[in-house]
């Protein structure tokens, strides 16, 4: 996992049970309402709720990055968006997979690889 230094300090103090105000006096961090950095580390983890990010956080598994140096995800502001970047031709792909799918509550997952686009059906 891909975190800004902020987001990594702000998920290991939440971890080791500091609160808003710790956390603003031993880190300098000061959280607000509907902080853009938690709500980045929700998404990034695809948690819903505190209890769910701190199940799937593994602090071990996180790579500190500049905002700029995140792949797959960009700061456009303090907002965390998700973008993947494809041609025409992958989008035409897309539209024909998509096409002979007959369950429209079916989720999957898709990976850009260099060459193609890979779509991987998410057990349900």
């Amino acid at each position: 996992m891909f975190l800004t230094e902020d987001e990594f300090i702000i998920l290991s103090a939440i971890k080791i049970g500091l609160n808003n105000t710790e956390i603003k006096e031993k880190f300098g961090i000061e959280l607000f309402v509907n902080d853009s950095r938690i709500s980045a580390l929700f998404q990034k983890y695809g948690a819903g709720s505190i209890n769910k990010l701190l199940q799937g956080a593994d602090l071990k598994k996180v790579e500190i990055l500049s905002k700029e140096k995140i792949p797959y995800y960009q700061y456009e502001g303090s907002e965390l968006v998700h973008k993947i970047k494809i041609c025409k031709n992958d989008v035409i792909n897309l539209i024909k997979f998509f096409e002979n799918v007959s369950d429209s509550e079916q989720e999957y997952e898709i990976m850009k690889l260099f060459d193609r686009i890979k779509i991987k059906k998410i057990s349900s």
